[in-house]
């Protein structure tokens, strides 16, 4: 008794099914993914390209972050500079104070006071980053991408002025009196200083506090990507196993098709149901 032609075509279409999943195990245990297409799995598909962008988007941001950070840190340097400079000359313009000091010696005082100034006006112009001045009075805004969904933080106000000009550094010694304003000129541009640098630090803190926040959430978004599209070895290994043994069963039924009776072979096609 031959087999009946629905026999036949039930016993290829259960072979191309095992064929199908051994192959679809076999690109996942190769690739190391289970979601490959949007037809794996359409609404995990969905959530794992929207956990990819908010990844990628976090790490731009730490990046970003830490970039501003090294920004900040450069300027918080060239201000310690000019902070020892100012405290240098209020030494100075404290000496020519007093009612001892002739007129040869203020003079000698007014040009290392003068040199001073200069050297904070070459503090004020060099201190760049990627080609932006940083503490010349040019900084109007300055801003830093903070989170994924591109929030800005400006650091502007950070980035004073801290030329001589900018600071009020304008020493005279000429005489007592004129030392006594220049101190308390120098005080106010070092109040100036102290001013910038806290706000700097506060921000340094705010930037680090959001760079481990957006670290964290990378992780914990990683992890949960991970789980969706990421392949189950151990699982996938039994499952491909499992549609090998249906597809060696179903290439038996089907080349024995044409000597078997109808109803054994669809015996055996039941079993072939995965």
């Amino acid at each position: 008794m031959m087999l009946e032609p629905s026999s036949s075509m039930g016993a290829n279409n259960a072979l191309s099914r095992s064929n199908a999943m051994v192959n679809q195990s076999m690109s996942r245990l190769a690739t190391g993914r289970q979601l490959q297409r949007a037809s794996d799995n359409a609404a995990n598909m969905q959530m794992v390209e929207r956990m990819t962008s908010e990844i990628r988007g976090s790490q731009r941001a730490i990046d970003s972050l830490q970039t501003g950070s090294n920004v900040l840190n450069i300027a918080d340097g060239a201000m310690n500079q000019s902070t020892d400079l100012l405290q240098r000359a209020r030494e100075l313009a404290l000496q020519a104070a007093g009612s001892v000091m002739g007129p040869e010696q203020r003079n000698t005082i007014q040009a290392e006071l003068e040199q001073i100034g200069e050297s904070l006006n070459q503090i004020a112009e060099t201190t760049q980053f990627n080609g932006t001045k940083l503490l010349d009075g040019s900084v109007t805004s300055y801003n830093i991408v903070a989170d994924a969904e591109g929030a800005m933080m400006d650091v502007s106000e950070a980035l004073s002025d801290i030329s001589a000009a900018g600071l009020g550094f304008t020493p005279n010694v000429s005489t007592g009196a004129n030392a006594q304003a220049t101190i308390d000129a120098i005080d106010g541009a070092m109040s100036k200083l102290n001013d910038a640098r806290g706000n700097m630090g506060s921000m340094v803190n705010s930037m680090e506090m959001a760079v481990n926040n957006a670290q964290t959430s990378v992780v914990n978004r990683s992890t949960a990507r991970s789980r969706m599209q990421d392949t189950n070895y151990a699982s996938e290994m039994s499952r491909m196993v499992q549609s090998q043994m249906m597809q060696n069963i179903g290439t038996f039924v089907s080349m024995q098709t044409s000597r078997m009776p109808g109803t054994v072979a669809s015996s055996l096609l039941s079993g072939l149901t995965l």
